[in-house]
């Protein structure tokens, strides 16, 4: 009738829709796209599921380089005061402090420049003036009386011992960062610290008696 019944066509229309199976089987182009949401849910959790992988990777690998730079540092820098033990009897001491500062600068810069050479100004540090002049400049001038502290020091009690001696420098610093930046908590670290520390002193004063032993020999004979 005219007032509520539908058309034959439209009944048609309406029943083939639902039994289409061209309809049911055709699949959507928004899933084949990506872009359904089962695929945005499936890339956010293998997203989050590879997250902490690559944040296990990276620390591995800075620990990794981190140590590589300690030893590379080890050997460096227990080594710096080698050339003064072949320098001569006047430029021993504090006369070695001029040629070891020019040799310092120089290699510095040669480094800065080959730093901007490979990856331009980008590459380059930022430098901080205004915030580091004053801080820089303490720490510039700390380091610079113990080195040569260190060359006196070496000097007088030689390579072996006196060098040697000037490495109890890591108890220091290791005291800065136990007590004042709270680098190193909780008991069992801080016991570990300190068990170090004695095996070090300890190698200190092993060092120290064999100097003072190798002197009575060499005034007795």
């Amino acid at each position: 009738g005219v007032g509520g019944g539908q058309s034959p066509e439209r009944d048609e229309k309406a029943e083939g829709g639902i039994n289409d199976k061209s309809v049911l089987l055709t699949p959507d182009p928004h899933f084949l796209a990506g872009g359904s949401d089962r695929s945005v849910v499936d890339s956010g959790m293998a997203s989050a599921s590879s997250a902490p992988t690559s944040g296990a990777a990276g620390g591995t690998t800075s620990r990794a380089k981190g140590l590589a730079a300690a030893v590379f540092n080890g050997l460096w820098g227990g080594s710096i005061m080698v050339p003064m033990h072949y320098a001569p009897d006047d430029a021993k001491g504090m006369g070695y402090v001029v040629s070891f500062a020019v040799g310092a600068a120089l290699v510095t810069s040669v480094l800065w420049l080959c730093l901007w050479a490979w990856g331009g100004r980008r590459s380059l540090p930022a430098m901080h003036t205004r915030d580091m002049l004053g801080p820089g400049c303490l720490a510039g001038a700390l380091w610079s009386v113990g080195n040569i502290a260190s060359m006196l020091t070496v000097q007088v009690l030689g390579e072996a011992v006196g060098y040697s001696i000037c490495q109890a420098s890591l108890l220091v610093s290791g005291l800065w960062g136990i007590f004042y930046f709270k680098e190193v908590t909780g008991i069992r670290r801080r016991a570990l610290w300190v068990a170090s520390a004695v095996v070090t002193m300890g190698g200190i004063v092993l060092l120290t008696a064999e100097h003072d032993e190798g002197d009575i020999q060499d005034g007795s004979t």
